[in-house]
């Protein structure tokens, strides 16, 4: 049995306790949190060996919200939870953007996250609480995750900014943003404003990300303190000779499509783009190292890297 540990962090004005080793001594990562009477309890649990074959990184997140958090019984006939609802959805995706981002390419180890909220208390929003509980549960696993994530709602009531202010506050404030991060960087905000300047938004986004920080730094010290070896993660196909001969073979066709507004001559410029990559790979022979390497994974190295090179050139426009 895992020995229980606590640790505890003010937000704002409130306080939050987290706590592991008390449930799901299988998992890789578990931890609950808790604010005030809204807890929830979050769990990751890491593969041991890769998923062969695919192209994506296999990472699941599901938050789940039940009647019984509130008290209540589920109406109906057969008094059962029906499917999730478009809250949860949401949750869900906010809870995974702040953190798919932060794995290494080519990781291809099966994760899920699991978020339950055990209690509400209709007051202390529980959205904020999963972020942070899914941060802190995986930096226990030992994922090659390079986090941690934290995140702060903001609200502004009378001209004062309120950390992750309540539903009451919410309804009387004019803005309200969900913004997520690590400790030196900004990667979601997702806001709801009434009429706010852009200079109100950074001032929020600033506000943010002190609190972050301290969260960030809280989630660290407690990994330390559980005994966490973080593993290490070496790409096992390195993909920088395929990135070479598409830079030297694409790149001013796929720079050209982009900077060109007429979407027919960016789509056949794109497309001409993809065939001259093909053709180069394709007369490399049927043993050089990279054919090898596609045959074997089954993986499209190529268009992987294509696309990455396709967002460089966008993102420096």
């Amino acid at each position: 049995m895992k020995e229980v540990k606590k640790t505890q962090i003010t937000i704002g004005e409130k306080v939050v306790e987290i706590e592991t080793g008390k449930f799901a001594g299988q998992a890789s990562g578990s931890v609950t949190v808790k604010c005030e009477d809204t807890m929830l309890f979050v769990h990751a649990t890491v593969s041991e060996k890769p998923r062969v074959g695919i192209d994506f990184f296999p990472l699941l997140i599901d938050y789940e919200e039940r009647m019984a958090s509130i008290g209540k019984i589920p109406g109906g006939y057969t008094r059962t939870e029906g499917r999730s609802s478009e809250k949860a959805i949401l949750v869900s995706r906010l809870i995974d953007r702040p953190i798919r981002p932060l794995f290494p390419d080519g990781y291809r180890n099966d994760i899920q996250i699991v978020a339950q909220l055990f209690s509400y208390d209709q007051t202390n929003q529980p959205d904020i609480l999963a972020i942070i509980g899914a941060s802190t549960a995986l930096m226990l696993s030992g994922a090659p995750f390079d986090g941690p994530v934290g995140a702060l709602r903001v609200g502004r009531v009378d001209g004062r900014l309120i950390a992750n202010p309540t539903h009451q506050e919410v309804e009387k404030s004019d803005m309200d943003i969900v913004i997520a991060g690590t400790s030196d960087s900004v990667i979601m905000v997702e806001a709801g404003c009434t009429f706010v300047s852009e200079e109100d938004i950074m001032a929020a986004v600033e506000f943010a990300q002190v609190e972050i920080k301290k969260q960030c730094d809280m989630q660290i010290e407690f990994a330390r303190e559980c005994g966490v070896q973080r593993q290490e993660f070496v790409n096992p196909y390195d993909t920088s000779e395929i990135a070479a001969i598409i830079k030297e073979n694409a790149y001013d066709m796929i720079n050209d499509a982009y900077h060109n507004f007429d979407r027919q001559y960016r789509k056949a410029k794109l497309d001409e783009a993809r065939t001259a990559v093909k053709e180069k790979i394709a007369s490399l022979g049927d043993e050089h190292a990279i054919q090898k390497m596609i045959k074997e994974t089954g993986i499209d190295f190529v268009s992987e890297e294509f696309k990455t090179l396709e967002k460089k050139i966008m993102r420096a426009m």
